[in-house]
């Protein structure tokens, strides 16, 4: 048997905008630690495709084992970048919406997400003795969200965003990984 729909959507999406403040830890960088904050928004066409608009901005530093390094190195610490910002653009479509029952007591509702994205992203690029330069250039990705539904007009969100970028001196690609809530 062939269909389409299983249930009726008790949080329907259709037609409507979304907002979401996020903040989350940088993760998947050994040189570099710290947060992202950004806002998101969103409007959805039907309940599985919709477009997003994102800018990010992040609060790094350097990680312990690169200040070792460079502590007991003289100074020295690898030749790598230091994200700053990115703004971009998606296509989000969801391919899954559920029901979980929480200790049979309430009904909680979810959709999972996936978004390509492509946008521009600001960092430092860092020298090998220390300082840097302010770069931007093209950046592409795949974010992957979970929301959980409270009411018709609040969910929770929760993002693991992945960034790809070339950086411009070297030409070797990084991979910035951040889980944000």
């Amino acid at each position: 048997t062939d269909f389409s729909v299983v249930q009726n959507r008790t949080y329907a999406k259709e037609r409507r905008f979304s907002a979401s403040l996020q903040y989350g830890p940088q993760m998947n960088d050994a040189n570099e630690t710290g947060n992202t904050l950004g806002v998101t928004g969103n409007y959805f066409f039907n309940e599985r495709w919709g477009v997003e608009l994102s800018y990010l901005e992040a609060n790094m530093k350097v990680s312990d084992s690169i200040r070792d390094l460079s502590t007991f190195g003289g100074g020295v610490q690898p030749d790598h970048a230091r994200f700053k910002k990115f703004k971009g653009i998606g296509a989000t479509w969801v391919p899954i919406y559920a029901k979980m029952s929480f200790l049979n007591s309430k009904i909680i509702y979810f959709d999972f997400a996936v978004t390509p994205n492509i946008g521009f992203i600001d960092y430092e690029q860092t020298k090998l003795n220390g300082g840097g330069a302010n770069k931007s250039g093209f950046a592409y990705g795949v974010d992957l969200t979970q929301y959980y539904f409270f009411s018709n007009n609040f969910a929770f969100r929760a993002d693991f965003k992945n960034k790809w970028y070339k950086r411009s001196e070297e030409h070797t690609s990084e991979l910035q990984s951040r889980l944000q809530i």
